[in-house]
């Protein structure tokens, strides 16, 4: 959830909340021993957590199993956007690493070697290479590349 729950005061006032159910903010202030100076603030953001809903002067309690269950999905759904990023970036590691060796390479004309399996992907493999190491005595395993 929103770190508002982590202040005592806001977790005060959202108790009284939940418990008084005051339809208003003026109804509210109207409650002794609250952090009145602290209230606007607080409002905004158990508003801005789901914890209950400002219109106005107008305060309606949210259920706070729906609250959590929103934040939960929130949190989730972010840490998957995360954990796919960083998939494509694992899948892209091998040949990343191997592009930095060939660039470290102190020798430009090191022999320079991939691997392909299968007809498809030496289709796409060969115009690949060509582009950057153009064809001088080729040597073809593939008898109809």
């Amino acid at each position: 959830m929103d770190p508002v729950l982590a202040d005592p005061d806001a977790r005060r006032l959202l108790s009284t909340i939940y418990r008084v159910r005051p339809g208003t903010v003026a109804d509210l202030r109207a409650l002794q021993a609250l952090p009145h100076d602290r209230l606007p603030d607080m409002l905004q953001r158990l508003d801005a957590a789901g914890l209950i809903a400002l219109d106005g002067d107008k305060i309606e309690a949210l259920s706070p199993d729906h609250a959590m269950a929103a934040a939960t999905e929130r949190v989730v759904s972010s840490e998957m956007d995360g954990l796919r990023a960083l998939a494509v970036s694992a899948a892209a590691l091998s040949a990343l690493t191997r592009d930095w060796e060939v660039g470290g390479s102190p020798d430009d004309t090191a022999p320079w070697a991939e691997f392909v399996h299968g007809h498809e992907a030496q289709w796409k493999a060969w115009p690949r290479y060509a582009v950057t190491h153009p064809p001088r005595n080729p040597v073809n395993l593939y008898p109809n590349l």
